[in-house]
């Protein structure tokens, strides 16, 4: 297997970006930043755009622009998060809005983060990079969360003994208060990477 190729199915790539900008050069410098096998991109030329897209598939990040005609970035971000249920979804807002005001009234809304223009390309990698590696694990780490609490429903539903359930050769049933154990640390962490 080729090594790009690798590194590339560890780190989970391709990231999927959704890019929302009204101005058609913006999107097209942002998707040349882009241009690479370790991004997918699907683009948005407003705010209803958006949304649809975001019905129609999952994103990992969406770089959207603030001020848009219509539907503005903080009303798409509400929107994302209320009408769609994407509370964990990263939202890097782009703006040439430097006030403080305006940055925490779109935090407010749903932003996770901001990257101003002009802005360097390697500033708005980084960004959307940690962006997606938070999302990343905080989806593995619900699944782990999802699957532990499975089992331990699964666990209470089974036979008491393994002569009424037998086991192959060398395995053996999983106490429920070894299973409370296993997943007492993902249940805890869960909350403060939610809130993270």
């Amino acid at each position: 297997m080729d090594q790009q190729v690798l590194q590339s199915s560890l780190n989970g790539y391709p990231y999927q970006v959704l890019i929302v900008d009204d101005d058609p050069v913006h999107r097209a410098l942002e998707r040349e930043m882009l241009d690479s096998s370790k991004y997918v991109v699907c683009e948005a030329s407003s705010g209803r755009q958006a949304l649809d897209a975001l019905r129609a598939r999952s994103f990992d990040v969406v770089l959207l622009d603030k001020r848009m005609p219509g539907m503005d970035g903080d009303e798409v971000c509400r929107r994302i998060r209320g009408e769609l249920g994407l509370g964990m979804l990263p939202i890097l807002m782009v703006t040439g809005d430097g006030d403080i005001d305006n940055l925490t009234l779109s935090l407010s809304a749903g932003a996770s983060d901001f990257v101003r223009k002009p802005y360097q390309p390697s500033e708005l990698l980084a960004r959307l990079d940690a962006a997606v590696s938070h999302k990343r694990l905080t989806d593995q780490l619900d699944s782990a969360e999802s699957m532990l609490f499975a089992l331990a429903r699964m666990r209470t539903n089974l036979p008491v003994t393994q002569r009424e359930f037998p086991f192959p050769e060398g395995h053996t049933l999983v106490s429920t208060t070894d299973l409370k154990a296993l997943a007492a640390p993902v249940v805890d962490e869960a909350p403060r990477l939610r809130s993270a």
